[in-house]
């Protein structure tokens, strides 16, 4: 594999060419990060401004549709995901997650929208080590082909958003997994 190099503003490979920006995952999550980093701790010192600007130009960075990789505490899982808004999600940003990234693509949903899609959970028990709590993977009914192509995983990200979806819009199991937000 090539050797991924990030920066504060991009991620380079192995020939110095940029393969995509700096983000950290949602939105919200990270405002109330970055609300934390504001406060004076305990010794009365102000945290890193730098850091915050950092942080607070990735979720604008975020919220204009730019991909960005999430490096995990060592503690956890010690890697890197790329991320998109998925309101802002291309077939050809798919893609580049399925060449470069080679893992899952999934998408956050909240637990009142896999209800309203009848999304139960991947397993009743769930014994894996970090409890992500996916559902069963899904596809869009219409409108693709094997669902296995970026522009097939694409359009089941959309059904997904779409308020007006339904149980029947979706088939499973397929290639796309949500996970449900806390």
């Amino acid at each position: 594999g090539k050797a991924v190099v990030a920066t504060e503003n991009a991620v380079y490979d192995s020939s110095s060419t940029i393969i995509g920006s700096i983000i950290p995952s949602e939105t919200d999550i990270i405002a109330k990060y970055v609300e934390k980093l504001n406060q004076v701790n305990s010794w009365g010192i102000v945290l890193n401004r730098k850091k915050i600007k950092l942080i607070e130009e990735a979720i604008e960075r975020f919220k204009n549709g730019s991909m960005l990789i999430v490096v995990d505490d060592e503690d956890r899982e010690n890697e890197g995901d790329f991320i998109i808004s998925a309101e802002k999600v291309s077939p050809d940003d798919i893609n580049f997650m399925m060449k470069y990234g080679r893992g899952l693509i999934c998408t956050s949903i909240t637990p009142s929208k896999a209800k309203k899609l009848k999304l139960s959970p991947m397993v009743q028990e769930n014994t894996e080590h970090q409890r992500t709590n996916f559902t069963v993977s899904v596809d869009a009914k219409e409108g693709i082909s094997t669902g296995i192509s970026a522009k097939d995983r694409w359009r089941t990200v959309q059904v997904l958003l779409d308020e007006n979806s339904m149980p029947q819009d979706l088939v499973n199991p397929r290639p796309i997994t949500a996970a449900l937000k806390d």
